[in-house]
């Protein structure tokens, strides 16, 4: 070899910037599989999120229908009930009108 090609004393530091291409390759090869790992269990993640956030939505929707018709059915209960007793004061306000001395002839005369 000629001896205008020398090559110059490399010093010694803490860290070795010299590059391996196999090293680097198996890196990055090691890198994207360990990115599209990640990916596909986020991908996973997601879609169980999205079930359970849809099947809850369901449950809150029969538990709100469901209170809903508890509801509508106290309200027909205590509407029955109002009807109930308007009745049974109809029935007492006949009664005292009927006994009462101006509903009875027989009595009006001694009121006179």
């Amino acid at each position: 070899m000629s001896e205008d090609i020398k090559q110059a004393p490399r010093t010694k530091s803490i860290f070795d910037t010299t590059i391996n291409v196999q090293t680097m390759c198996a890196a990055l090869v090691g890198a994207a599989i360990a990115v599209t790992i990640g990916w596909f269990q986020l991908v996973g993640d997601v879609k169980e999120l999205a079930l359970e956030v849809r099947h809850n939505k369901i449950e809150v929707d029969a538990r709100v229908t469901r209170i809903e018709q508890s509801q509508q059915q106290d309200r027909a209960d205590s509407k029955e009930q109002w009807r109930l007793a308007n009745e049974k004061l109809d029935k007492i306000r006949d009664m005292m009108i009927q006994n009462s001395p101006v509903g009875r002839p027989e009595i009006k005369r001694w009121m006179k």
